[in-house]
Formats: structure tokens, C-alpha cells, sequence
């Protein structure tokens, strides 16, 4: 029962705090990707014309 305590106690917030993180640091990653294709589009059109 000591296990599942400190299981239940510590290491599953983590996990959430973690799983959180995780999914910010999905966002930032895939708002930098879209911050990037509108910088190589732009580049292409000013190489363009």
C-alpha cells in the first residue's frame, strides 16, 4: 500500500505536470512551423518579383 500511496502522491502530479509541459511545448513547437512557412512563402515572393 506504501507504493500506491506514493504513487498516487507524488508521482502522478508529475506525470500531469509533465503531460502539460509537453503539450505547451507541442503548441510553441507547431506555432514556430506555421511562423516559419509564412517567413518562406514571404522570402519566396520577394525573390520572385
Amino acid at each position: 500500500m506504501a507504493f500506491a500511496r506514493i504513487f498516487e502522491e507524488a508521482i502522478v502530479p508529475l506525470v500531469k505536470t509533465m503531460d502539460g509541459k509537453l503539450d505547451l511545448d507541442l503548441k510553441t513547437q507547431n506555432e514556430m512551423s506555421r511562423v516559419l512557412r509564412v517567413v518562406r512563402e514571404l522570402q519566396e515572393r520577394l525573390l520572385a518579383g
